[in-house]
């Protein structure tokens, strides 16, 4: 067994190192690096490790001016002095200096090196690394000419580069771009903005879709994952995330982000496909084993936290309703695009100030409440910006009008259909078929329970807007019709042609 180095001292150097060629990105352009190494003496080797940080924090709020004192004041100290079996033991002790990553990593990395040299393997091989040859890329910056950006493809080509990278920006993107493929239809192609976009100019990134890139790397800002996935949902090209994923966390996140932006997308077409192909039946052939699987892996994934919740424990019935039927709204999601926008500024509704998120400096959301859509008659939207020069834009006026009434019968308002309002707008009529045996199901599942009925209370309450809206758009009503699909068959399963031809609310 190799015994554990003592880390005797470390060692902190910087060195200005001029490029050769310039390096543009959308932050800027650099014409020189300052480099600080590290180095980790320990029973006599040294290890060495780079800090990547920049000389501004542009890409990261990490540069080269922030390392230095972290590393100095606060992890130096904390592996100076003690015996350490191996690198993996370095985060751990890291642990309570929050962030500055790129610090903690230089010195780390000298760490694995000072291992390595101990234990005589190469680092690959230390790190569980199985080749000792990988095809490498290359990044290429922003050019003063297309011209000169194709000169310098062709000479990484020429060295045996497998993959092109390119930085881009508004208004050196898609002529670019074109340029490239123009030349080279084949090659492994792929861009970085380094956050240069807005969500708002999704049109705009939709025609890079055109040029077949193996991805678009960090095209809105860093902190955006949400957003991020919002945006792949209307793009072809995949994207690729690297100022966002700060860790594991971070990883997981945009994950699960893409996840549920995009299956409520996929989710009703495929369902259709599926039973346009096949029979409705195989909808709940995937779904039943699906849930089943849920079901048994939960208990063993999800730890409880009844300490946190502060409930005894039971089955939330009622929550579980809300929860799958996607019924306890609350209000609704304003978005407001601008220009100049900054953290902090605040959507305010009748001059009142709501939670407000920043996404960008062209887009706000602001949670708008139950109570405020609900009083009849004209509401104003504001935003006030805070930064100097900023203010209170001017207004944006909003109707609210009142709700009809639930229940109304036959071809009652807002989609009519005895109450059945989204149903009705989505199949053309209350008297179709399938809100017939929805509204039968209604009457004998749901207003027989109690957490059923309050269900329908609130459908009653906040459907009817939607059916209005859908019955403006007609692809919207063929999404509504695919997604109902399910709860049509479920319906038809439970409810015989006898009872159905007996009630007199489904009678013509």
């Amino acid at each position: 067994m190799i015994p554990s180095m003592k880390i005797e001292a470390i060692t902190l150097r910087e060195i200005q190192m001029p490029l050769v060629h310039f390096f543009e990105t959308s932050f800027g352009r650099t014409y020189s690096r300052r480099i600080l190494l590290v180095t980790v003496q320990a029973d006599g080797i040294h290890g060495w490790g780079e800090c990547v940080a920049g000389e501004d924090p542009f890409y990261s709020s990490e540069w080269i001016d922030s390392v230095w004192p972290t590393i100095t004041r606060y992890l130096a100290p904390a592996i100076l002095g003690r015996a350490i079996e191996s690198g993996r033991e370095v985060p751990a002790l890291f642990a309570k200096v929050r962030a500055h990553r790129m610090a903690k990593a230089a010195l780390e990395n000298a760490v694995w090196d000072a291992e390595a040299q101990k234990k005589q393997q190469p680092l690959w091989n230390l790190l569980g690394g199985t080749r000792r040859e990988i095809p490498c890329g290359v990044s290429i910056g922003i050019q003063d000419s297309v011209e000169q950006l194709l000169d310098k493809i062709q000479t990484e080509l020429s060295a045996g580069y497998r993959r092109i990278k390119v930085k881009v920006k508004p208004g050196w993107d898609v002529n670019v771009l074109e340029k490239i493929r123009s030349r080279w239809a084949d090659i492994t192609l792929s861009c970085d903005a380094n956050s240069a976009y807005t969500l708002d100019q999704t049109e705009h990134l939709r025609s890079f879709d055109q040029f077949n890139l193996l991805m678009i790397e960090q095209p809105l800002w860093d902190d955006e994952i949400y957003y991020h996935a919002r945006l792949q949902k209307q793009l072809r090209t995949a994207i690729c995330l690297d100022e966002s994923i700060v860790g594991a966390r971070a990883a997981a996140f945009a994950l699960y982000s893409m996840a549920i932006v995009t299956a409520p997308a996929v989710g009703p077409p495929l369902g259709g496909w599926i039973t346009d192909h096949f029979s409705w039946r195989w909808v709940f052939f995937i779904n039943v084993p699906i849930g089943a699987a849920v079901l048994a892996l939960a208990p063993r994934i999800v730890p409880e936290s009844r300490a946190e919740t502060g409930r005894s424990g039971g089955y939330d019935a009622e929550g579980a309703v809300a929860i799958t039927l996607g019924t306890s709204p609350s209000g609704l999601t304003l978005t407001v695009n601008g220009s100049n926008l900054v953290n902090g500024a605040e959507v305010r509704w009748n001059g009142a100030a709501r939670t407000t998120t920043y996404g960008s400096a062209a887009q706000l959301t602001a949670a708008i409440s139950a109570t405020d859509i609900s009083a009849v008659g004209a509401a104003t939207v504001t935003v006030f910006n805070p930064t100097p020069g900023g203010g209170t834009s001017g207004p944006l006026t909003f109707t609210i009008n009142a709700a009809p009434p639930p229940g109304g019968g036959g071809g009652g308002g807002g989609g009519g259909g005895g109450g059945c309002f989204i149903a009705t707008a989505a199949y053309g009529t209350p008297m179709s078929q399938e809100v017939r045996y929805l509204r039968a199901f209604r009457d004998r599942y749901l207003l027989t329970s109690a957490i059923g009925h309050k269900f329908v209370q609130l459908y009653y309450e906040y459907s009817p807007p939607l059916a209005d809206y859908l019955r403006q758009h007609d692809g919207l009503r063929a999404l509504t019709r695919v997604a109902l699909t399910p709860l049509v068959a479920l319906s038809k399963m439970l409810v015989s042609p006898q009872t159905l031809d007996t009630s007199s609310e489904n009678k013509p």
